[in-house]
């Protein structure tokens, strides 16, 4: 599939789950933007840039990089307020601030637990699913830094 369908599928997802929650979701025209969706909760406004990823060896890669012809960005925290993963294979949404993510350069994610049941220093995407808690999060300004 080429990039482009899948960046496409993967913001329709995202669309389409916050907007049955209940959130009103607007979208940008023209693809230019570092903002894919915005959406609104109690007349404030959140942007949301879409990151839609294949899984490898049962996690995803979030990187704080867009890359396109002739083109490397490194998004910062007056870019987007919220990261939306869409795992395309798994067909899994997870949610997370830009503030935490982007206190690095990329983040893994696992889908499917690892083999040695590690569980330290270990993020499960199904723990960043809940819209909700980054929402509040982000509102109250206390985010938990810890893997």
């Amino acid at each position: 599939m080429h990039n482009k369908y899948k960046g496409n599928t993967g913001e329709l997802k995202v669309a389409a789950h916050l907007a049955s929650l209940g959130y009103s979701v607007f979208t940008e025209l023209g693809d230019i933007s570092k903002v894919d969706l915005i959406l609104e909760k109690d007349n404030v406004l959140y942007r949301i840039q879409v990151k839609s990823i294949t899984s490898k060896n049962g996690m995803v890669l979030l990187d704080s990089r867009k890359f396109g012809p002739n083109y490397s960005y490194r998004y910062n925290t007056n870019d987007v307020d919220i990261f939306a993963i869409y795992a395309l294979e798994e067909e899994i949404i997870g949610f997370i601030s830009s503030e935490e993510f982007l206190s690095q350069s990329h983040m893994s994610f696992r889908i499917i637990p690892p083999r040695n049941k590690q569980i330290k220093k270990i993020r499960m995407l199904s723990d960043y699913i809940d819209i909700h808690k980054v929402l509040n999060q982000i509102d109250s300004g206390s985010l938990n830094l810890k893997p």
